[in-house]
């Protein structure tokens, strides 16, 4: 019994004591080797496939629009800039490329981008609308309007301004209106002509004066109306 009582004693003051005591660090162990690199993993799942993306080709096989901007700023700095127009939206319904042809008129829908279409990263573009009223007749007439949207006029001294504004032959700020070498081929739906005409700055303090003119050489798929089922 008096052996037990000392044991436990003896076991009890030995833990108090290890609480107590504060071991030394040893020295550190020479480095180990490097184990083995591991087997490489599975292959992950193919992800699925992009949206095709837009050739070139495809952006410029309908033909082009040129644009030539001349005039002179109000601090008396002149200007000649000139733009080709080379691209065609693929949505048709957003970036109209087509003719609506009825036994009286035909018109002409035409949206075209400086460069490929990428909204909103790219955004500078030029929409034709050309009317043609009683084709082939003594009375044949013309309506026509222009919007340039978001184009940049760089000057030598390298500042800029962008024009967006829209131009229309019945318009007031349009003055000398006239188009030339108007042809169009209803076999391959090619559409050739070339517009000029001056504008009214007078309401702009950028600009003293600014005339307009270009070509258009496209081919325009006809319209037969949209399909919703």
């Amino acid at each position: 019994m008096k052996k037990t009582y000392l044991k436990t004693i003896l076991i009890c003051c030995l833990g108090i004591f290890l609480t107590q005591c504060e071991l030394e660090d040893g020295e550190p162990g020479s480095a180990g080797t490097f184990g083995q690199n591991g087997v490489d993993g599975i292959d992950g799942i193919d992800g699925e496939d992009g949206d095709p993306a837009t050739t070139i080709d495809e952006s410029t096989q309908y033909g082009k629009f040129t644009l030539n901007l001349t005039g002179t700023r109000s601090d008396n700095v002149s200007f000649n800039e000139t733009a080709e127009f080379l691209y065609t939206g693929i949505d048709i319904s957003s970036a109209p490329n087509q003719v609506y042809i009825s036994e009286t008129s035909m018109m002409f829908d035409i949206v075209k981008f400086l460069e490929i279409p990428s909204f909103p990263y790219q955004s500078t573009y030029l929409y034709i609308m050309f009317q043609v009223n009683n084709p082939g007749e003594e009375t044949e007439s013309y309506d026509f309007l222009a919007y340039i949207n978001d184009y940049p006029i760089i000057f030598d001294d390298l500042s800029y301004i962008i024009l967006t504004q829209d131009y229309d032959s019945e318009d007031s700020i349009v003055s000398n209106f006239e188009i030339s070498n108007y042809s169009f081929d209803d076999e391959t739906n090619q559409l050739i002509l070339s517009y000029s005409f001056d504008t009214d700055v007078s309401g702009n303090d950028l600009l003293d004066n600014l005339s307009i003119s270009g070509e258009i050489d496209a081919f325009v798929p006809e319209s037969y109306g949209f399909f919703s089922p």
